[in-house]
């Protein structure tokens, strides 16, 4: 059993053929991930920001919407901790996402999952998909062939839930925070 759990993303990677799925979100005391446009946007705090990052120095590349590209602006890295950053991935269907975010500044490895172009400028990788089809198992179709062994998936609100209706993940972790939104 913990020979099991300590090789989870190495057996999962091998056997169901894709990457290990973890699911992270945090949510508020009444069970809100995100705030509405006129609350304060923090549903963490300093500590559990710290434990994200650690979390992710540990997967191989972390995942989020565009939604979330846009209304956070992440880096998606380990800024907080010491260790290597994953992988970016980011779902932008239309490539509508602006090129001043920080997505796009060429730190760490980013493949950008879209329906308009593949292709590669400098450290962002385009990849083309049909996005009629399983979105998400296309995506771990795709990070499988590239030896992405685990993928955290960080957000939004839409993209968690595909994943969940869709039973193509292996672990979650939710943080709550003792905020309440209305």
């Amino acid at each position: 059993k913990e020979c099991l759990e300590l090789n989870r993303r190495f057996i999962t990677f091998h056997t169901k053929k894709r990457p290990y799925v973890l699911l992270k979100f945090a949510q508020t005391a009444n069970h809100f991930i995100a705030p509405l446009p006129t609350e304060d946007k923090k549903i963490s705090n300093d500590i559990s920001d710290i434990l994200v990052h650690k979390w992710r120095s540990e997967e191989s590349a972390i995942m989020i919407g565009t939604g979330t590209a846009e209304s956070d602006n992440p880096l998606l890295t380990v800024r907080k901790w010491k260790g290597k950053n994953p992988v970016r991935v980011v779902i932008d269907k239309r490539l509508r996402l602006p090129k001043n975010l920080n997505l796009f500044d060429n730190s760490s490895p980013t493949i950008i999952f879209n329906e308009i172009k593949n292709g590669i400028e400098k450290n962002i990788e385009y990849v083309q998909i049909d996005f009629n089809d399983n979105v998400p198992a296309r995506i771990l179709s795709c990070l499988y062939e590239r030896k992405i062994l685990s993928v955290m998936v960080e957000g939004g609100r839409n993209l968690l839930k595909q994943f969940i209706e869709q039973k193509l993940w292996d672990e979650a972790r939710i943080i709550t925070s003792d905020k309440l939104f209305p």
